[in-house]
């Protein structure tokens, strides 16, 4: 059953659409990320779920309540932005303390929900510092930890973590995801990061100009792209034209056709189709070699390896293999 429902919302800036019809639901304790581009409409959408923004037609619900009506500071929504707001003359745990104390909880239960979600994000002996004492990552804590020790019926994280370090980040992805299921809240999380969105949710939303593309698990979004727009914005896709495929095609006759870069062999195996290549280069991405090649439509081809210490001889290779069952063809095109 949704807990947040979305009919048909839509929203413009200055006669243009922002918003564009959109239609979502997210389940009780779930954790869904918002994905695209920059300018997709992923952080104005949250921003309308929130309210602080009004949307020109459509109806929000949560919790089976019509709120699109209602003031943001009606809606028990908790939302952490990219810039923390923090207030440098507090303390930590006067940072945390601050909804609970404009809510007017007594003091001693304000103590006990600051030091419980203190503990949570492992921040307790933090508590007595000042916000420009901290770095970037515990800042984004003391965030979190603002956020949620209100109890807010929903949690929305608008690119909390893109002004972080690449190690720093990936910790607190992981840090968030296991916080959101120990505590059992919805959460919406907005990202351009698609590895990050691949790593922390339950379900993506992947928008573009405003519009739903696709809504899936990470999985099934990695492996059954349903538009060429998806299946090139979520990791590597090789694109590949059907003059540049060599064996009978059982597939629907297509244009172009897609395969991942980890999937294409070096070696011909059962039920493949070959592609004629020529080698180019390799490029070293860490645990992973990266091996370029160009087919006779002069379309860059990778091909994926973990880079383990085995040594491929490609220099000479002219043909790669592709399972038919991996050879993607998207009929939008």
């Amino acid at each position: 059953m949704s807990y947040l429902r979305l009919e048909n919302l839509s929203l413009s800036f200055d006669n243009k659409p922002v918003l564009n019809d959109i239609s979502l639901s997210v389940k009780k304790g779930e954790l869904v990320t918002l994905l695209g581009p920059s300018g997709c409409g992923k952080s104005t959408l949250l921003r309308t779920i929130a309210g602080l923004e009004i949307p020109e037609a459509g109806t929000i619900y949560l919790d089976n309540v019509e709120i699109q009506e209602k003031a943001s500071r009606e809606r028990n929504i908790g939302m952490v932005f990219q810039q923390y707001a923090l207030f440098p003359t507090m303390t930590v745990y006067d940072n945390v303390a601050f909804g609970l104390n404009v809510k007017k909880v007594n003091r001693k239960q304000v103590r006990a929900k600051v030091e419980k979600i203190l503990e949570l994000v492992e921040l307790t002996e933090f508590s007595d510092r000042y916000v420009p004492q901290l770095s970037g990552g515990q800042q984004q804590r003391v965030a979190l930890a603002r956020a949620l020790v209100v109890e807010p019926k929903l949690l929305l994280l608008d690119e909390p973590l893109s002004a972080l370090d690449a190690r720093i980040r990936k910790q607190l992805q992981l840090e968030i995801r296991l916080i959101q299921k120990e505590l059992g809240i919805t959460m919406i999380f907005v990202t351009h990061d698609q590895e990050e969105a691949m790593r922390i949710s339950d379900r993506i939303y992947v928008l573009s100009e405003g519009e739903l593309k696709q809504v899936s698990s990470p999985k099934e979004l990695y492996s059954q792209p349903k538009s060429q727009f998806v299946a090139e914005f979520i990791g590597d896709y090789n694109q590949i034209q059907l003059t540049d495929l060599i064996g009978k095609i059982e597939l629907n006759q297509c244009n172009k056709y897609f395969a991942r870069p980890e999937i294409i062999s070096f070696q011909q195996i059962p039920d493949s189709i070959g592609v004629s290549v020529v080698y180019e280069q390799e490029i070293i991405l860490g645990n992973t070699i990266r091996y370029q090649f160009k087919t006779k439509e002069q379309k860059l081809l990778f091909v994926d390896r973990l880079n383990n210490g085995e040594n491929f001889s490609v220099e000479t290779i002219e043909k790669l293999f592709i399972p038919e069952c991996e050879l993607l063809a998207i009929k939008d095109l």
